[in-house]
């Protein structure tokens, strides 16, 4: 390489940092012309950079027309172009793990101060955030922005702990977070469902501190910061790892394996436009309204080695089972558009799009991206991660910087799912290392808040000693499942030939563990079936019921693939088993809050029985939830609330930190969950998928 081929590297410096960071704060707060800045020495304490840092980076607003200075009264902003603004910060936009440091140090503090909070509020004080509250829900209804009083929500609560210290600290993280954060444009489209959240669990937290009650303000304030579970959805515990287990002894752990559909296929590739074989992208939708299923799957087309097409397709079916291909009009093949076609393959124009993920957002404030799918760009160099939008799901406008990320020394290859992770903020894309850079497949992550600028690029996973040697990791589907992350597996021996599902977990969907041994959870097929070779590229499940509904592509002979249907009921990844002697598990401990009632999803076999009791905070039985006073389980039931003799439920331990110590004799324990007594169906599957 020749030496002028190298550029010099220059770093930014603390001015320059200084006014990206007011761009942001005048984007942010939504500053009108003849806004006034904070003086000088505001913005010095807050930046923690020097006066003369402050004045040169006012100065350079000044030169580029974005505020004005007038001499003894401050620092006013001007007319400008808000696209232009916003377009030089994406340009600039740095590491943004110190936001979310910001994030979680706020969230510690005003978790951290409910207890104070709920004892000290004074009545004028509970007055007027029912007046907030109820404004708050007048906006709401008007489509109208939140912001302004929830910010007033949060000074009024933490006015009430009466601790100035705490109020000034925390009056600074937040402001500290105005002046760096930034949501661009891929993030504004949940803006309805972050108002409805923050509606929803104010309206929680001024119910808690009505009653006093401390665990349910930590519960609400911590649902309001978008750092845990909406107030009403159910606790859910799965038993794919140890995360919730304290000890357990005379059980064995199983995988349960995916039952797959007596009509399989439920697809097959008929058209010309779909090639020799469809599979499934990474999502199919059940619409309410509609009452049908709708699929988006793609073709595929074999030219050579170097020369692979793909299109994007379009199905919708009343059952699940029998789907049908509507005649969309909206691209022409072979002179005619009456196909279901949405995007088609070799368009010179643009990307072919492969391994798509779909998010449907019915509440997005800009219609025209009520839709917006996930992607990589094949067909066309660069090769990379894609977005683009839809208002219907069936006409895409892909993004204009389109790829909008490559991977760089762990690139992107043709597989590559997403998803949205709540807790994070922020996106998560899972996707196969391109080959030849690694020896052998590989799975590696990158995460996203705007989902235009990707960061975190690191392997997740990969074959291992404990692998057969030819083993590969092809790809994984991840979709939440409560509190955790579960994925579906493609493992892959014979050069690809063959290739299974497995399981796989994440609490933080960076660290990932394989499940139950590393047993198939969806197997080939049999001789002869479609799928007798291979199954993978599975979909994210759909709630139906008291099941979980996913397709796959199978893949018989070597190029020709269609889509099956497989099923398993809710949360029954893993058993523990118990046989002849009783097998036992202790949780961990656990506040017993308002949801008090106790549900278990298990099988009991004949002659068997599953039991629960619970033990206080020394490991000793409570009186009334000992082993003798609960009833017994015999059945098979998915959402069976556990009781005692006396005893309905755990409200006689609320507020209490209990563990539960579940004892089985010829029977299999799934998941259990805590939830309230009135809670709805909605809220036991709130969560999933």
């Amino acid at each position: 390489m020749a030496a002028s081929a190298l550029e010099h590297l220059e770093r930014e410096t603390l001015a320059e940092q200084a006014v990206r960071s007011l761009k942001r704060f005048i984007v942010a707060e939504a500053l009108q012309a003849g806004a006034q800045l904070p003086s000088e020495r505001e913005l010095s304490e807050t930046l923690g950079i020097s006066r003369n840092v402050v004045r040169e980076a006012l100065r350079t607003l000044v030169a580029e027309g974005y505020v004005s200075k007038e001499a003894g009264r401050g620092v006013f902003v001007r007319r400008f172009d808000p696209q232009q603004i916003e377009s030089e910060l994406y340009a600039g936009l740095g590491d943004q793990q110190q936001e979310r440091n910001l994030r979680e140090l706020r969230a510690a503090l005003e978790i951290g101060a409910m207890p104070f909070v709920v004892r000290r509020v004074s009545a004028d004080e509970l007055a007027r955030l029912r007046q907030i509250v109820a404004g708050m829900s007048e906006l709401f209804q008007a489509g109208k922005p939140l912001t302004a009083l929830d910010r007033e929500f949060h000074q009024t609560l933490i006015a009430a702990a009466r601790n100035p210290e705490l109020d000034a600290l925390r009056r600074n993280i937040v402001r500290s977070l105005r002046l760096r954060a930034f949501d661009g444009p891929g993030a504004r489209q949940s803006a309805r469902s972050r108002d409805e959240n923050t509606l929803r669990t104010a309206e929680q937290l001024l119910k808690a501190l009505e009653s006093r009650d401390v665990e349910g303000a930590e519960r609400a304030m911590r649902a309001h910061l978008f750092f845990d579970l909406p107030p009403a959805q159910a606790r859910l515990f799965l038993f794919v790892d140890d995360g919730d287990i304290a000890s357990m002894h005379g059980l064995t752990r199983s995988v349960r394996q995916a039952a797959k559909h007596y009509g399989n296929p439920v697809l097959m590739p008929e058209q010309p436009w779909e090639g020799e074989a469809i599979m499934p992208s990474a999502t199919v939708l059940f619409d309410e309204d509609r009452q049908e299923f709708r699929l988006w799957y793609a073709g595929y087309r074999y030219l050579s080695s170097l020369d692979e097409q793909y299109s994007l397709c379009y199905a919708t079916s009343v059952d699940g089972v029998h789907w049908r291909r509507p005649a969309l009009g909206l691209v022409e093949f072979d002179g005619s558009t009456q196909n279901n076609l949405l995007i088609p393959w070799g368009d010179p124009r643009r990307h072919d799009t492969t391994s798509a993920t779909i998010f449907y957002d019915p509440s997005a404030e800009d219609a025209s991206r009520r839709y917006i799918m996930v992607y990589f760009c094949s067909g066309l160099y660069p090769l990379g991660l894609g977005l683009a939008f839809s208002s219907d799901g069936l006409r895409w406008q892909p993004h204009p910087d389109n790829p909008l990320d490559s991977g760089g020394q762990e690139p992107i290859g043709d597989v590559l799912y997403a998803m949205l992770e709540p807790r994070g903020k922020r996106m998560a894309a899972y996707y196969r290392v391109r080959q030849r850079v690694r020896p052998r497949r590989t799975l590696a992550r990158a995460e996203s808040q705007d989902m235009l600028h990707w960061s975190g690029h690191r392997v997740i996973l990969e074959a291992d000693e404990h692998d057969p040697p030819d083993a590969e990791m092809l790809g994984l589907t991840p979709f939440r499942y409560g509190d955790m992350i579960l994925g579906f597996l493609w493992v892959s021996t014979e050069n690809g030939r063959k290739v299974e599902v497995q399981l796989a977990s994440s609490r933080d969907g960076a660290t990932w563990q394989r499940v139950g041994d590393r047993r198939p959870f969806l197997t080939r097929g049999a001789a002869g079936a479609f799928d007798e070779n291979s199954v993978s590229r599975v979909t994210v499940p759909v709630v139906m019921g008291d099941e979980l509904w996913f397709y796959y592509e199978g893949r018989g002979d070597a190029r020709r693939r269609g889509i099956g249907l497989a099923t398993v009921k809710m949360d029954r990844f893993i058993s523990l088993d118990a046989g002849e002697a009783e097998g036992e598990l202790l949780t961990r401990p656990l506040t017993i809050t308002d949801q008090t009632k106790l549900l278990i999803n298990a099988v009991a076999n004949p002659g068997g029985y599953v039991l629960a009791e619970v033990l206080d905070q020394e490991g000793r039985p409570i009186a009334g939830f000992t082993r003798e006073d609960a009833i017994l389980f015999q059945d098979s039931a998915v959402f069976h609330p556990f009781a005692w003799a006396g005893q309905s439920d755990l409200s006689a331990l609320a507020g209490q930190v209990v563990q539960i110590r579940f004892i089985l004799r010829k029977a299999r324990l799934y998941a259990f969950r805590l939830c309230r007594p009135d809670a709805a169906m909605s809220d036991l599957v709130a969560g999933i998928c």
